[in-house]
């Protein structure tokens, strides 16, 4: 019995800690472009620092891309396929898998800052990183 409450509680941390995958759908009524509306996410969140984020290209004509408007935030990853982008209007997108990325700095538009953080540790001190 002691066993399989150890082996429980092994398995509840690991999961506590696994990483997420988000689509970005975007398109909820009133909020289409907006990063921080949950339902513009396919798993109804926001990003956090154990999301992989994806935003896909889309090539319908109501179609909003996201627009990240927060003075910052972390993520795991980002990928944005070929054709699609991400509108950093102002803050600080810390990303902290930067081995994991897939974007062509092209893809990304605005006055906000991406930072590929080489060290998650680094995210939490002063958020210095590479730029």
């Amino acid at each position: 019995m002691k066993n399989m409450l150890i082996l429980l509680l092994v398995m509840i941390t690991a999961n506590s800690f696994a990483q997420i995958t988000s689509i970005w759908k975007g398109n909820t009524p009133g909020h289409e472009s907006q990063w921080e509306c949950p339902s513009n996410w396919s798993n109804n969140r926001v990003p956090d620092e154990f999301t992989d984020v994806i935003i896909q290209v889309d090539i319908s004509n109501d179609y909003h891309y996201p627009v990240f408007n927060m003075s910052e935030t972390e993520i795991n990853s980002l990928r944005i396929w070929p054709g699609a982008y991400l509108h950093l209007k102002s803050g600080n997108l810390f990303i902290l898998d930067a081995a994991s990325n897939y974007f062509n700095r092209s893809q990304i538009v605005g006055k906000g800052k991406p930072v590929l953080v080489d060290d998650p540790q680094l995210a939490s001190n002063n958020k210095k990183g590479i730029n």
